[in-house]
């Protein structure tokens, strides 16, 4: 019978059987052993780095969270709005209906990301984002997509026939595409292409939402013999992390901005959303994080 790492038999809790049964090149001898100094010490130095580290970057973090947070109030304000004063059927199988919602979930999303930040939480935001950056190109594909065919497979909610990212970026594509012709026909520079950035993205998310081994890794901390299991005691971490997880943010608010301006009429998002972003990049400018 083989002992479990921890030096005893193991059993599972609900039957009693043994899972394991002999040794192999996946099964480590382990031994019992004090804490060693050097570990302890390298603790004491990381204690003292975080004190210092916070009393920096504690403030910025601060206030780039409330900018984001402020931002997405104000959109939530008038995402209320449109469906305190107009008539349409929040949970119709049409345009508006599927906009609406999906507008309020990118909102909801991005202040469950804000609010994890805020306790100091690092790796777990990653599976958020990942959420989020998928909610908000599906929210552009609907306006973007002149065959519907995402709003259309979206709004049946058939099964397992629900619409996938990539057709997401497919329908993004394809209208960044249309907008490159016009450009170019019209002798203006094209905007940079968003589908493979997307994907890159995406794709990198995944790793979290998959608890991939490079990125569950990640957390822990050989030299300190410690994992983040909870906020993030590194606080160089945890500004790093505010500061490419408030870009989602900015995506989802750029995203949910273009939606509302569709209820409201053009013009909304230049006088509405630009100074947003705009407080955006002030911030990133005054507060800088690394």
């Amino acid at each position: 019978m083989r002992e479990s790492w921890a030096g005893r038999p193991p059993r599972n809790r609900h039957s009693g059987v043994v899972p394991l049964s002999e040794h192999d090149d996946l099964t480590p001898t382990i031994s019992r052993r004090p804490l060693p100094d050097d570990v302890q010490q390298r603790r004491r130095e990381q204690a003292e780095r975080a004190q210092q580290e916070q009393a920096l970057y504690e403030p910025r973090i601060a206030a780039h969270i409330t900018a984001h947070r402020l931002a997405l109030d104000a959109l939530e304000w008038f995402h209320q709005e449109r469906a305190d004063v107009l008539d349409f059927d929040l949970v119709a199988d049409t345009g508006p209906a599927a906009s609406w919602q999906m507008a309020g979930r990118c909102i909801g999303i991005a202040r469950l990301m804000l609010d994890a930040l805020d306790l100091g939480y690092c790796g777990e935001v990653v599976i958020l984002a990942r959420s989020l950056h998928e909610a908000t190109r599906l929210l552009d594909a609907f306006g973007y997509d002149d065959h519907n065919t995402v709003l259309r497979t979206w709004l049946a909610d058939d099964g397992r026939d629900w619409v996938r990212p990539k057709a997401a970026r497919i329908a993004i594509d394809a209208y960044e595409q249309r907008l490159e012709d016009a450009m170019t026909a019209a002798g203006e520079r094209p905007l940079k292409r968003t589908a493979e950035l997307s994907r890159r993205i995406y794709d990198q998310q995944s790793q979290a939402a998959h608890n991939r081994r490079s990125f569950v890794q990640n957390g822990v901390s050989p030299e300190l013999r410690v994992m983040a299991r909870g906020p993030e005691l590194d606080w160089l971490r945890r500004a790093t992390t505010v500061d490419s997880m408030c870009r989602v943010v900015e995506e989802a608010v750029m995203s949910v901005g273009e939606a509302i301006e569709r209820f409201y009429g053009e013009g909304f998002y230049s006088t509405h959303v630009k100074p947003l972003i705009a407080g955006f990049e002030a911030i990133r400018a005054a507060q800088p994080l690394p």
